[in-house]
């Protein structure tokens, strides 16, 4: 016996409303929000450090560019600053900044003895990996500036960042790093780095909010190794 017309009309708009409402049920849950992995804490230290994306050892090496011009007693004392842009391309990708840099040179007996840096602005980096810009200042105390010395010291060097970015193809996270270091030793002639310590923290914006502290050691051989506080270890080419 066939079930009548009725009810075979209410099966199939039950049938409907069901599909109907799970259908709009699931196009309105929101997106996942993006997860933060290591990989994500790797890229950003790679920002916030090297010197093709604009990083710590960038301000350093615009630092000693000041040095080569003004180092001489007639700046004994002496605050300036100046502004700097750069935009940079390589293998990883391509960066830029724009940075206004103050500087004071304190002498003893009318030799340089010291000069304190500091500066602010914007920087911004595209690569594979990671997209980003934001705001970037740092802070730092360079000496050994005597010509018998073979050596810059870099102490009270701080860096802080705060930056939007998209790593591979997540949506935007909002993120900040900041880099601490005391004992950077820069080779004069080179100006690479040969030694030295950073304390590394980066915290996350998120519902959740994520953090990856560590230090990164410089090797004295164009490269640097990132050790977490779970740790992980990883290589960064200078």
């Amino acid at each position: 016996m066939k079930p009548p017309k009725s009810l075979n009309s209410l099966f199939f708009f039950s049938a409907f409303i069901f599909l109907f409402t799970t259908s709009c049920k699931e196009n309105s849950e929101p997106a996942p929000e993006p997860s933060f992995t290591e990989d994500v804490a790797v890229e950003m230290t790679k920002q916030a450090l090297t010197f093709e994306r604009g990083g710590l050892l960038t301000h350093f090496d615009n630092s000693i560019n000041i040095l080569d011009r003004f180092l001489t007693p007639e700046n004994c004392g002496a605050k300036k600053d100046t502004t700097l842009a750069k935009r940079y391309s390589g293998l990883t990708g391509s960066s830029s900044y724009d940075l206004k840099l103050n500087w004071n040179l304190t002498c003893v007996n009318k030799q340089p003895s010291k000069v304190n840096f500091s500066s602010s602005g914007a920087s911004g980096f595209d690569g594979i990996m990671l997209a980003s810009a934001g705001k970037t200042t740092s802070a730092f105390e360079v000496s050994g500036l005597e010509a018998s010395s073979t050596e810059y010291f870099i102490k009270q060097a701080v860096q802080e960042g705060s930056y939007t970015s998209a790593f591979k193809d997540q949506p935007f996270i909002k993120g900040k790093t900041i880099l601490n270091s005391t004992n950077i030793v820069m080779d004069k002639k080179t100006r690479k780095i040969k030694s030295g310590v950073v304390h590394l923290n980066i915290e996350i914006e998120q519902k959740k909010p994520s953090r990856y502290q560590g230090q990164v050691t410089f090797n004295g051989n164009n490269t640097a190794t990132l050790m977490l506080n779970n740790g992980k270890s990883y290589t960064i080419r200078l």
